[in-house]
């Protein structure tokens, strides 16, 4: 559902792209650690999880959209690639690094804590994006053949 009406959101004209990302990675990370809070009451629990699984999904509709913003379309691939791969090596690393946690404090509730707050630090960090004065990064915004034409 979040994906769908995200998607359909993040087409619209009226949308910024990279403030609601932001703001979705930012409510992400608070459900996140918030589900410790809700361990005693099994709704709260479960509406938490959903909003998590809500706001997470700007993930998937919102990235392709603001790299082809922030890197020229000739380099899009190349920036999605290594996002994809930035992401893969979070995955891979996240849940021994939840254990660990687990291992040194004796609970869960640290992991999620450091979970929850590391989501709302990217989201603050992309929240910044609007502010670069929509700089490309990497490439032109030119078409490369119309810059070698002028040279």
């Amino acid at each position: 559902i979040g994906m769908i009406g995200l998607g359909w959101a993040g087409d619209q004209p009226w949308l910024h792209i990279s403030k609601t990302y932001a703001v979705c990675l930012v409510l992400c990370g608070i459900s996140s650690a918030a589900m410790m809070l809700f361990t005693n009451c099994y709704i709260m629990l479960l509406i938490s999880a959903a909003c998590f699984g809500l706001f997470f999904s700007s993930n998937y509709s919102f990235t392709p959209a603001l790299v082809v913003d922030i890197i020229s379309l000739d380099k899009f691939t190349n920036a999605y690639g290594l996002i994809l791969l930035s992401q893969g090596i979070g995955n891979l690393l996240g849940p021994p690094i939840a254990g660990l946690i687990f291992d040194l404090t004796g609970n869960w509730e640290q992991s999620f804590w450091q979970a929850g707050l590391w989501i709302v630090v990217a989201g603050i960090c992309l929240a910044l994006i609007p502010f670069t004065k929509n700089r490309k990064l990497c490439g032109s915004r030119n078409d490369s053949r119309n810059d070698m034409e002028t040279v």
